[in-house]
């Protein structure tokens, strides 16, 4: 049902209760106790219809952020007809209120009418739309936990090469003017400038608003960083009292810093608006101006907008200092943000003089024609200039229109946003009509500038052949995905030190700084979960404390007087220090853990989870050890994979499981010997399925961080586990090699292998040998048999000893279940049972 509607229905029913509720004749403290319910009812419905005007999609993502973050840098003179109405509407309730608890003239106590009123009340605020909305974004939040498709299936790490001579870049942020304003029957001659740039550029059509990208800050963070905007749940003052700002994702601006570029940003907007000042200061801007910074340089203090200097003048200064930029530094990049198209009215700037669109009478429509002029006459300006011919020039919306005068036209129409590339001397347009999103802007940008680029969830949408599918998968996937990008705003791992600066009242883990009061939840890998607090309210983070099982550790820094801090570390009851806080007291992680109570790596248990045998099966084949395979199985949920190794002639890894008929068959060769490495590789790329090397298994693994190894080395064990802890550096961390003869274990663990497999299926020793020789063994470990010794009590035995198993290899559902639940199996290896809802 429309949110209108409701709104409607919700207030009617309220209206309906108060006439029930004045004729059923109530005493005092019924009349008091029903008004209160009534007044607040009533508060509940304005306040919901006020924020439904400020972001045009009730009580949506970007409420809540701006909740979390604060309203700093907001220019609420654009906002005084419906602040004045929101506050006469308050003011009627409290005549309402009045009006309900005064004493009418009714003597009798009416039961009829006193529940329907109460009926009519109750269904008022179940019809509210605020409750459908904040249920859609609770089930996005345990959607979240569901999630069906690894995010790291979709995630590319950010990657860039050059292709081709470095272009500067510019990058234009148009306020809310969306593609939908280009419709000429809609709004007939209002895009004049921008529409003979477009018939010369490269532009597209069909960019769709995601998930976390519907407001300025959440569309700069889409299409710079190829992520939504999901930002965690916080205690206490919010997202404001972090140091950076989504610290762990790498973004356009920091692959552009790596390639030598100069970075400025400008826009009218205050940067303490959103966070915006904080996300260029965090990821690399070397110049950022914002109100604050530009107010000084206008000549004319007065000539500026409720947000801050008008786009005219902004483009002048932008313009003046990209001329000083590119003659002074080799590469320069520039985003510009604009402001005089904000709803819900818009601004006028000055040099558009007269101009109006048809009668003048819609306000966002005479700021959309300035707009208009405004930005095509600063391209035009750019390309003129001694660097245009090395210049590109972005166009793109930062989000779709929000509530403005001319929402009931464009909401009739299939809305997009606006992207457009213009590359000096083209005169042809190139039109994109595959369906994309903010995600994709900054890789498909990045090849007219002479760079070949990856970037988190972003696909080139030029380049589309391999990206269609995805792209719509991904948009598909976003609901599930919040806990994965809620990451990038926390640290990776502790792997140094924690310092603690009592002057700035900063937390700097490995350099990276956070503000106290704070928690920090850790696991025994020293990932980090930063909570905050307000320094005013210590049992904020105290109760949060309180809430942790006993086998969460962490620390907590809190004052506890009026002047000391103190740093709380541990686990439990059982394990916790306080530790009055000095300026530049410091903690090693070797430090943390002792202090923390945390289990040493080598004692971590073996997470079971389901293991794709050989990569797992791939359009009907089996032992293909492909990465095609590889991607398929990832994106069906698979994590663990286990793939089969052999040695070429000349000594080095391969990964196929013998060099007999099944390989001649993926390799299309006769193979009439052992090939050498480079003779396998070279006929390793020339099959229909990539079958991996050890290079280029290792590649991937790097490309898909979530993945792991399982090792099945056909000879020479020992050896080809060597090449592997040589060649690849992360080899601890995401590699868990398979042992045959218990013999191996130690020099395996000697080597660095934290984890070990010990697979039974060479081992000739019966099961009370298998038994003794575990107990042997220190540090975690699984075992692994075929289904022949899965049938026996070796399974159970092995659980009594806290040591989790696998049966090897299981395609059927019934084995799956008999092996699990009546053996004790802990997981399968397979090579077609998916791990998703398959417990």
């Amino acid at each position: 049902m429309p949110r209108l509607l409701l709104q409607y229905a919700a207030s009617i029913f309220l209206v309906v209760s108060f006439y029930f509720y004045k004729k059923s004749g109530q005493a005092l403290i019924n009349r008091l106790i029903f008004s209160t319910i009534a007044l607040w009812s009533y508060l509940y419905i304005n306040t919901y219809a006020f924020l439904d005007y400020l972001s045009g999609d009730g009580i949506d993502s970007a409420v809540i952020y701006h909740l979390k973050y604060g309203l700093d840098g907001v220019g609420w003179q654009d906002f005084w007809r419906e602040i004045t109405v929101y506050i006469l509407f308050i003011i009627f309730g409290l005549v309402i209120f009045y009006w309900l608890v005064k004493k009418n003239n009714l003597k009798t106590n009416n039961k009829i009418h006193i529940v329907l009123a109460y009926f009519f009340i109750f269904l008022s605020f179940f019809l509210n739309p605020a409750n459908f909305d904040l249920y859609r974004l609770k089930a996005l939040n345990a959607s979240a936990n569901k999630a069906v498709v690894p995010f790291d299936a979709y995630y590319e790490i950010p990657e860039i090469k050059p292709s081709a001579k470095a272009k500067n870049l510019i990058i234009i942020y148009a306020e809310g003017l969306e593609q939908t304003y280009f419709n000429e029957i809609a709004f007939p001659g209002l895009i004049k400038g921008l529409r003979q740039l477009q018939d010369k550029s490269t532009y597209f059509t069909n960019i769709k608003n995601v998930a976390g990208a519907n407001w300025t800050i959440g569309g700069l963070v889409a299409s710079q960083c190829g992520l939504p905007l999901f930002t965690p749940t916080l205690d206490g003052n919010g997202l404001n009292v972090m140091k950076e700002f989504l610290p762990a994702a790498v973004c356009l601006s920091d692959l552009l810093k790596n390639q030598g570029y100069r970075l400025a940003y400008f826009g009218g907007a205050s940067l303490d608006f959103a966070g915006k000042g904080r996300f260029f200061t965090s990821h690399n801007y070397d110049e950022i101006y914002g109100r604050e910074e530009l107010l000084p340089l206008l000549k004319d203090q007065s000539y500026k907008s409720v947000w801050g200097p008008y786009d005219d003048t902004l483009f002048d200064l932008a313009y003046d200092r990209y001329d000083k930029m590119a003659k002074s530094f080799d590469k320069t990049a520039m985003v510009i943000l604009t402001l005089d198209t904000h709803h819900p009215r818009g601004h006028i700037s000055k040099s558009c003089g007269n101009l109006k669109y048809q009668d003048g009478s819609n306000p966002i429509l005479n700021a959309v024609a300035c707009s208009d002029y405004l930005i095509s006459s600063f391209v035009d300006k750019i390309q003129k200039s001694e660097n245009g011919s090395n210049t590109v020039i972005a166009i793109l919306s930062d989000h779709l229109a929000h509530k403005n005068t001319a929402t009931g036209q464009l909401d009739k129409l299939d809305r997009n946003n606006l992207f457009m590339i213009i590359e000096s001397g083209s005169t042809k347009e190139r039109r994109i009509d595959q369906q994309g999103s903010a995600l994709d802007e900054s890789v498909t940008i990045l090849p007219f500038i002479g760079y070949q680029a990856k970037i988190g969830l972003g696909r080139d949408l030029i380049n589309i052949k391999e990206n269609a599918a995805e792209i719509s998968q991904i948009h598909n996937y976003l609901a599930y995905w919040p806990n994965d990008i809620i990451k990038f705003w926390n640290l990776a791992p502790i792997k140094e030190f924690v310092k603690f600066d009592m002057k700035r009242k900063n937390i700097s883990i490995d350099g990276k700084n956070y503000a106290m009061p704070a928690l920090v939840e850790l696991n025994e890998k020293l990932d980090v979960n930063i909570k905050f607090g307000n320094s005013n309210n210590k049992k904020t983070l105290y109760d949060a404390v309180l809430a942790l099982d006993e086998k969460t550790p962490y620390f907590l820094v809190d004052k506890q007087n009026q002047s000391d801090y103190y740093l709380t570390i541990g686990k439990g009851e059982a394990c916790r220090q306080k530790i009055r806080l000095e300026d530049g007291y410091i903690l090693t992680a070797d430090e943390i853990k002792k202090l923390a109570c945390i289990t040493p790596l080598d004692s971590e248990p073996l997470e079971m989870r389901r293991v794709a045998h050989a990569g797992g099966a791939i359009n009907g084949q089996t032992y293909t050890n492909s990465l095609e395979a590889l991607d398929k199985n990832l994106k069906n949920g698979f994590t663990y994979f286990e793939i089969d190794f052999s040695f070429t002639s000349d000594g080095k890894l391969a990964c196929v499981h013998d060099w007999g008929d099944n390989t001649k068959k993926l390799l299309n060769d006769e193979l009439l010997k052992r090939p050498t490495y480079n003779e396998f590789k070279d006929l390793a790329e020339k099959a229909n399925l990539n079958v991996c090397t050890l290079e280029s298994l290792i590649d991937w693994l790097n490309r898909h961080p979530a993945a792991y190894l399982i090792t099945d080395i056909k000879e020479k064990n020992l050896e080809g586990l060597a090449i592997i802890a040589k060649e690849y550096p992360d080899f601890s961390a995401r590699v868990i090699p398979q042992i045959y003869q218990p013999e191996e274990y130690e020099s395996v663990k000697k080597m660095g292998y934290k984890k070990i497999i010990w697979t039974l299926y060479r081992f000739g020793g019966s099961n009370d040998d298998v038994l003794k020789w575990v107990k042997k063994f220190e540090g975690p470990l699984v075992i692994t048999m075929d289904k022949g010794r899965a049938a026996t009590s070796l399974p159970r035995q092995l659980k009594r000893l806290n040591i989790p198993s696998y049966a090897h290899t299981i395609n059927s559902a019934d084995d799956k279940y008999k092996f699990i639940n009546l053996y004790g199996i802990t997981e399968i290896y397979t090579d077609s049972l998916l791990p998703i809802n398959d417990k």
